[in-house]
């Protein structure tokens, strides 16, 4: 039976497996940050394994036991777009949605396992974004303003887990040059699944 409680991210430190690639220098787990209360996860247990489900803002995503990377996009509120989950073993879950006013391009989803030049640069880009969210005490804010305010048309996020912890980077329209390389991995290599699967 799956035991579900809500926690505050500042109040709680579980006892983890370290979820960072085996190579990184992130191999124990980091301590829950005091500055990130506001952050709330769903901490679900089975049969020795947590999954972290993390809402960014625009998105909700479950970090299950030994994934370490979740990268998103989407139209205006991520409603449609592309979905990668990473775990330690190279293993990936994708997905991408058509659910928008205007759909283009076919839906799918399935995993698939990544070369080992895919892995070494997911962990190198994992790495940047937790720097990013913990610079922020969790949560790095890199939207950029407009004026007059309008609703962005693209938003995407970054969430990185280590052991019971998360960073989260989300951004919308243009993202700074420092993470536009994992998100046109991300949708170069989940289009390129959906039309091999």
């Amino acid at each position: 039976m799956i035991a579900v409680r809500i926690l505050a991210l500042s109040s709680v430190i579980l006892a983890a497996v370290p979820a960072g690639p085996a190579t990184s220098q992130h191999a124990v787990p980091m301590p829950v940050s005091r500055r990130a209360s506001h952050l709330m996860r769903t901490v679900m247990q089975e049969s020795g394994t947590d999954t972290i489900k993390v809402d960014t803002g625009s998105f909700t995503v479950e970090l299950r036991d030994k994934e370490f990377l979740a990268i998103m996009d989407g139209g205006i509120h991520g409603v449609s777009g592309h979905r990668v989950v990473v775990s330690t073993y190279g293993v990936a879950r994708w997905e991408r949605t058509v659910d928008s006013v205007d759909p283009q391009g076919e839906s799918g989803s399935g995993l698939t396992r990544l070369s080992n030049r895919d892995r070494d640069q997911l962990a190198e880009w994992a790495d940047r974004a937790w720097a990013a969210a913990r610079s922020e005490g969790g949560r790095a804010n890199l939207s950029k303003p407009s004026f007059p305010p309008e609703v962005p048309r693209w938003v995407w996020a970054i969430v990185v887990r280590r052991g019971d912890d998360v960073g989260i980077v989300v951004g919308n329209d243009n993202a700074p040059k420092e993470f536009r390389p994992i998100l046109e991995w991300l949708r170069e290599n989940v289009d390129g699944w959906v039309l091999g699967s």
